[in-house]
């Protein structure tokens, strides 16, 4: 299966804005983030990310289905 993940803010900065990953059928989100940790140098340095499946907030348990599309955001900053 093919997931589109696009990055935003300075996660698009330092990991370009958009990547396709192949992953394996019934992966869930938790073990995609696992899985991107490993693909992806630098992504496992960054804390706290936010993480959105189809423009939706997702559980860690749901499971990716193919032409999802998952946006990674970094935490809100400001003061």
């Amino acid at each position: 299966m093919k997931i589109r993940v696009k990055f935003y803010a300075r996660y698009g900065d330092k990991f370009g804005k958009e990547q396709y990953i192949d992953i394996e059928s019934s992966m869930s989100v938790e073990n995609f983030l696992k899985l991107l940790y490993k693909v992806i140098p630098g992504l496992q340095n960054e804390r706290n990310i936010i993480l959105a499946i189809n423009d939706s907030l997702a559980s860690a348990d749901y499971i990716l289905k193919d032409g999802d599309s998952v946006s990674i955001f970094p935490p809100p900053g400001g003061g």
